[in-house]
């Protein structure tokens, strides 16, 4: 994921790229397709995963609007390392590689975000597989909810199934790890709904320093 798109870098993307519009559940790309092209989500959630040698869908992120994916292609022409799937409906804006070549190249601004960008987008991926091992299934389940709610939207629509796959977790862990953050008041549950009680005590209780280890 890179990082959020100063406004006029934006409108600069818009123009040199084409609208594509994908139905929940349609693909985008897949793993192994030779495409060095960027996307900028207009409006949707799109999810990445690649699948192991055993036929299971492993989850590396989901990203929304505002945000852009496409950097490590870009950059190295490397084939594309993931599986993009449109969560829910999608609008995005498709910038070829030409066209983002030449922007970047005319435009300082483009390319210190698009570098700044794929910094942060490691850094993110270290703290994401470190938490893997320090994190129980309920704090990473409460980091993932406190970041989704980052916008201020309290009512996600999320099955649990989803959840699994995003979070590399079995169905049971997810199910005992949302029953854990309902009972301290964190969260509420409803079918393919969950509604944000409390946003910030939801990302506190995601730090592993807070000492808070609940069962997985």
């Amino acid at each position: 994921m890179l990082s959020r798109i100063p406004p006029d870098v934006r409108l600069d993307l818009i123009a040199a790229g084409t609208e594509l519009s994908f139905v929940r559940g349609q693909s985008i790309h897949q793993e192994g397709d030779q495409d060095r092209s960027l996307s900028l989500i207009v409006t949707g959630r799109v999810r990445f995963s690649r699948t192991d040698r055993d036929g299971t869908e492993i989850s590396a992120s989901v990203l929304s609007k505002g945000e852009v994916f496409g950097e490590i292609p870009f950059l190295t022409g490397l084939p594309r390392t993931h599986d993009a799937i449109a969560e829910t409906a999608v609008r995005l804006v498709r910038v070829p590689y030409a066209q983002m070549h030449d922007l970047i190249s005319r435009r300082p601004a483009a390319r210190d975000w698009l570098m700044v960008g794929v910094g942060h987008a490691l850094a993110r991926a270290l703290d994401l597989l470190d938490s893997q091992y320090r994190q129980s299934a309920s704090q990473r389940l409460a980091a993932m909810l406190a970041e989704a709610c980052q916008s201020g939207e309290m009512r996600l629509a999320l099955l649990q199934a989803d959840i699994a796959v995003r979070l590399n977790l079995s169905r049971k862990a997810v199910n005992a790890a949302l029953k854990a953050l309902a009972d301290l008041g964190l969260v509420r549950t409803g079918y393919g709904q969950i509604w944000i009680m409390d946003r910030i005590e939801l990302a506190a209780f995601s730090n592993p320093a807070s000492g808070q280890i609940l069962a997985q």
